[in-house]
């Protein structure tokens, strides 16, 4: 299992589209689904560890699958919070 079958997994624990990952994590759902397909090899680390930080799970396990999986749970409350700050941090549509 290579990182993108890690990333496509988490991801589905999670619940999120690859959209609203890729919102979330501040890249576009294409391009999660570039990473998720292995089409795309090269990620940035700040891409690494934002995912990862989104999916409540170390770089180490997403890049090399190293250390434990992260439990259902810590993936369902870090997506949840993650979620939760990004919209917060977007403007309103009364303010606009």
């Amino acid at each position: 299992m290579g990182l993108a079958d890690r990333l496509r997994a988490l991801r589905k624990v999670s619940g999120l589209s690859a959209l609203k990952l890729g919102q979330v994590a501040g890249i576009s759902g294409s391009h999660v689904g570039l990473i998720e397909s292995g089409r795309r090899k090269k990620i940035g680390s700040g891409i690494v560890a934002k995912l990862a930080e989104v999916l409540g799970c170390t770089t180490d396990y997403l890049i090399n699958g190293t250390g434990r999986p992260p439990a259902r749970a810590d993936v369902l409350a870090a997506s949840a919070k993650a979620v939760a700050r990004w919209e917060r941090s977007r403007p309103s549509p009364e303010a606009a």
